[in-house]
Parts: C-alpha cells; sequence; structure tokens
C-alpha cells in the first residue's frame, strides 16, 4: 500500500468560511446600520450626476429599492439560510435586467459596474444571515465609494450623504466586531461610536501631520501638497510679479485674507469662501444648499470669534500672567500627586463640622476618608471586598489595625446594625478615623 493511500483521501485546508464566527447570525442592528450605509452611498452615487436633472426621481428609486432588500433582511435574519432565496431570486433579476437597461446606456465602464454591484447587494441583501455576507457588503460599500468620491462630479457638497455612509458603515463593522459580548445596548453604542470618532481624530492628525498626493482632495479637501502641513498649498505655474500684486485684490473680493485679514485667519476665511463657490450650482437640493450655507456661516462666525479671543489674549498675556499660570498649573501637579491624601483630609474635615449636625453623611465622609488613607498608602479596596476586609488588612501594625477594627464595627453597627446613624456614633467614628489616619498619613508609603 502507497503513503499516499495509507494517508487515506486528502481533505482540503480550513478556509475562512469555514469559521463558525464567520456563520454566525448577525444582529438586526448591524442589517440596519449597513441598510442606512448602503441608502446613502446609492444617493451619492447618483449625486454626482445630478447635472441631469433625475436626482429626486433616482433617490426615490434607490430608496425602494434598499427598504426592499434590506427590509428583507431584517425579516428573515433570524430565519436561518434558506429564507430569503424566493426574494433574492425575483430581485437578483430584476437588478440585472436594470443593469442591462437602461443601466448599460447611461453610465461609463466603471460606473455602470459599480451600479451592477449596486443593484447585486442590494438584492443579495435578503440572504444576509452571517458575517461573510456582512463583509461582503462592506468591501463593495468601501470601493463604490472611492469610484463615487473620484468621480469629477464630486464636491464638497457630496460629503452630506457620503460623510453618515462612511460612519455608518464604521458603526456596523464595530458592532459586528461586539455581537455576543455580555454589554447592554448602550455601551455598546458608546464603545463604537467612541472607536469611530478616535478614527475620525487620527485621520485629522494625519491630514495635518503628513503630505498628501494632489489627487486625493476627493472633492471636499484643499490640493495636496509635498509638504506636510494644512495650507502650504504649492504656488501656481508661471504666476507673475503683477498676479501676486493683484492677489490682496482678488482675496477681498472672494473674502479671503488681505492686509487688515491676513495669517491664518484669512486663510480660513479664503477656504470657506471657496467652499462657498460650490453652493452656487442651482441642482443642489434647496435643503441641502441651506444646511450648507448654514454651516459655512456658523464656521466662518466660529473662525472671527476664535480669531478675535486670540488677539485678545495675546494683547493681555503678560510676564506675571504667565508666571501665575505656571504657580496654578504646579499647584494642580503637586495636588494631583497627594490627591488621595489631600481628599482624605478634607473628608475628615467634612465629617468633624457635621458629626453634631448630620450624623448619617458625618459617618459616610469618615468611612471615605478611611478609604483615602488607605488608598494613599497603597491599599486598594478588591472588587467585592467588604468594608471590615479592606480595613483589616494591616497586620504589621497591631494597634492601629485596632484601631481600624473597631471604626469598622462603629460604621457596621451603624450602617447595618441597630445603632443607627446617632451624633454618638458619628463622634466615635470620627476620632477613630482621625487617629488611623493620622498614622497612615504619616507613614512613607511602602514601595
Amino acid at each position: 500500500m502507497s503513503p499516499v493511500q495509507r494517508q487515506g483521501p486528502l481533505r482540503p485546508s480550513a478556509s475562512l468560511a469555514d469559521d463558525p464566527a464567520m456563520r454566525s447570525p448577525m444582529p438586526r442592528t448591524v442589517v440596519a446600520l449597513m441598510g442606512a450605509s448602503y441608502l446613502l452611498l446609492a444617493l451619492s452615487f447618483t449625486y454626482v450626476h445630478r447635472y441631469a436633472g433625475t436626482f429626486a426621481v433616482e433617490s426615490l428609486l434607490w430608496s425602494a429599492w434598499a427598504l426592499t432588500g434590506f427590509g428583507g433582511a431584517l425579516w428573515h435574519v433570524t430565519q436561518g439560510p434558506p429564507a430569503g432565496h424566493k426574494q433574492w431570486q425575483w430581485q437578483g433579476a430584476l437588478g440585472l435586467l436594470l443593469a442591462i437597461f437602461p443601466g448599460f446606456l447611461m453610465f461609463s465602464l466603471p460606473r455602470w459596474v459599480a451600479f451592477t454591484l449596486m443593484l447585486v447587494m442590494g438584492a443579495r441583501a435578503a440572504m444576509m444571515h452571517t458575517r461573510r455576507d456582512a463583509y461582503i457588503m462592506l468591501t463593495v460599500i468601501f470601493v463604490v465609494s472611492f469610484l463615487v468620491v473620484t468621480h469629477a462630479g464630486s464636491d464638497w457638497t457630496l460629503w452630506v450623504y457620503l460623510g453618515p455612509c462612511w460612519v455608518l458603515a464604521s458603526l456596523a463593522l464595530t458592532w459586528l466586531h461586539t455581537a455576543g459580548t455580555r454589554l447592554s445596548f448602550w455601551t455598546k453604542a458608546a464603545f463604537n461610536v467612541g472607536f469611530v470618532l478616535l478614527c475620525l481624530l487620527l485621520a485629522l492628525l494625519l491630514h495635518v501631520l503628513l503630505p498628501r498626493p494632489h489627487i486625493m482632495g476627493f472633492g471636499f479637501l484643499p490640493p495636496g501638497t509635498d509638504q506636510p502641513g494644512r495650507w502650504r498649498a504649492p504656488a501656481a505655474d508661471g504666476a507673475s510679479g503683477e498676479d501676486l500684486k493683484r492677489q490682496p485684490t482678488a482675496n477681498a473680493a472672494m473674502g479671503g485674507p488681505t492686509s487688515e485679514n491676513s495669517g491664518a485667519t484669512g486663510e480660513w476665511i479664503a477656504s470657506i469662501g471657496q467652499l462657498r463657490d460650490a453652493l452656487n450650482d442651482r441642482h443642489i437640493p434647496a435643503w441641502q444648499r441651506q444646511l450648507l450655507q448654514s454651516m459655512t456661516d456658523g464656521l466662518e462666525t466660529m473662525v472671527r470669534t476664535l480669531s478675535a479671543a486670540g488677539s485678545a489674549l495675546q494683547a493681555t498675556i503678560t510676564p506675571a500672567a504667565v508666571l501665575l499660570i505656571l504657580l496654578l498649573l504646579a499647584l494642580l501637579a503637586w495636588l494631583w500627586r497627594y490627591r488621595w491624601r489631600v481628599g482624605g483630609d478634607l473628608l475628615l474635615l467634612a465629617a468633624g463640622v457635621l458629626r453634631r449636625v448630620h450624623a448619617p453623611v458625618s459617618i459616610r465622609f469618615s468611612a471615605a476618608s478611611l478609604n483615602w488613607a488607605l488608598r494613599a498608602q497603597g491599599y486598594r479596596r478588591e472588587a467585592g471586598q467588604s468594608v471590615r476586609e479592606h480595613w483589616g488588612r494591616l497586620h504589621d501594625a497591631p494597634l492601629l489595625q485596632q484601631w481600624l477594627q473597631r471604626a469598622a464595627d462603629v460604621y457596621g453597627a451603624s450602617r447595618f446594625g441597630n445603632a443607627g446613624f446617632t451624633p454618638a456614633q458619628a463622634m466615635r467614628l470620627y476620632e477613630l478615623a482621625r487617629l488611623a489616619s493620622g498614622v497612615l498619613l504619616s507613614t512613607p508609603r511602602p514601595r
């Protein structure tokens, strides 16, 4: 018998599709987020050729297509893979017919491929049951959105649709990653939004610090530069001295920087003026133009306000003010270093003031001061540890351990026993806390 016969039939190696995590069912929230992202991508796809005058009609048709496909996905997501197969058959066949006519006659080859992908994936959404389906959908969303932002008709107004599309796709991806964990809905939402905001912050930092090729403007960003920095655009080829002399006048006409409004503020105002120029397009929907106009007005107001505040602050800052700020920072650093000790002393002081006026609050303050004093010495309260267990950890100091034991007895009798929150109990616990805290805070912290 040959070695191959002894080994038995050969089996293919495990692939990504064989991973149980890839076949696990998806939450409805992920399907809804991807459906909203898909619809916004479809609106972005239509928006770049809005000059044809069919944006409203195509938006209505794409909305119906997305609602049919992802509505079926929400209906069938918990019923297993066979569910939604019939909807995928008839909607997919209709999508292929639309891709051939009139799609093939309407678009260039790259946009026709994107159009076909959008139709097929919108129909295929009815059978979206596993993570693999979700990853394929997110990949299509990314590819088509990249084709949209590099279209000749795209400008910064496109991001009214494409920006939320990417945010929702990111939320769907992070929500899919956290599926199955024992977290509440709002906790997952907070983590996912925090992740998206962190990605946005990193993207802004990379945009400011790293150079960007000239073709990566995406209709929204200023022209790329060969050097890092937000406003370092190379001068136009062939610019003459007369052009440079006329530049202040042109900038004044465009709302840009002049001799009275130069520097970073003027560059921001000039950039906002360039953004306003795109709003003169009569094919932009009225609600979108009003929204973007309000945004640009608010941005310009904010820039001017910050510039005025910065100028006033720069005029009022003196060496004495700088010295005072440095002293305040040093004081804050000292308070932060000794926060447990300072906080314990303040709590003990408040407990002493309130021991005859409000005994319950005084007892809680005395107990909190002991906790903070122990925290200053490095004795952190562990999860599930009771007050008596926390205060009984100092076995190498008999007298201090005795005081802490008595304090635990008084606190337990007041909190859980029949003694109650009386001024006498508050006085006893305050005295014991004062003695124990004094010893703890005067002892060097163990290394």
